[in-house]
């Protein structure tokens, strides 16, 4: 009983129900952390914002209905909007591969994709599809 006193009056940080908490992060993880927690939550909030302006532009709203034209006109800017949000998206998947690739050891994964070294040809393509036609 009076190890327990003693324990509970000892310094330290206490959870929610007076039980103690281990602190393993250190401050420098702790600050990473969060600033991946923010950034991620930024990037949460902007394609939702962009989710919710697409939606209203492609629903069909009660005042649009008096004039046809001004409607088709909402919708079109809606599905432009989301096929560059789609054209963005995959531009964005391509250049993260690519830049695994470039980071791979691997000679044949940097070489199906052009990691800076040369602009690649037209030619340079066609070789090396040449190449894996014959080898197929």
């Amino acid at each position: 009983m009076v190890a327990e006193k003693s324990e509970k009056q000892s310094g330290g940080a206490q959870g929610p129900r007076g039980k103690k908490t281990k602190h393993f992060l250190g401050q420098q993880d702790a600050l990473i952390l969060a600033t991946t927690i923010i950034k991620s939550q930024e990037q949460r909030q902007r394609v939702h914002k962009e989710e919710t302006k697409m939606r209203q532009l492609l629903q069909p709203q009660e005042r649009s209905r008096k004039s046809g034209s001004s409607r088709s006109k909402k919708l079109r800017e809606a599905k432009a909007i989301l096929s560059a949000a789609k054209a963005r998206q995959k531009r964005e998947k391509a250049k993260s591969k690519a830049q695994v690739a470039c980071q791979s050891p691997d000679t044949k994964a940097q070489d199906s994709v052009n990691c800076g070294d040369a602009p690649q040809t037209e030619v340079d393509k066609g070789k090396r599809w040449r190449k894996s036609v014959a080898f197929a």
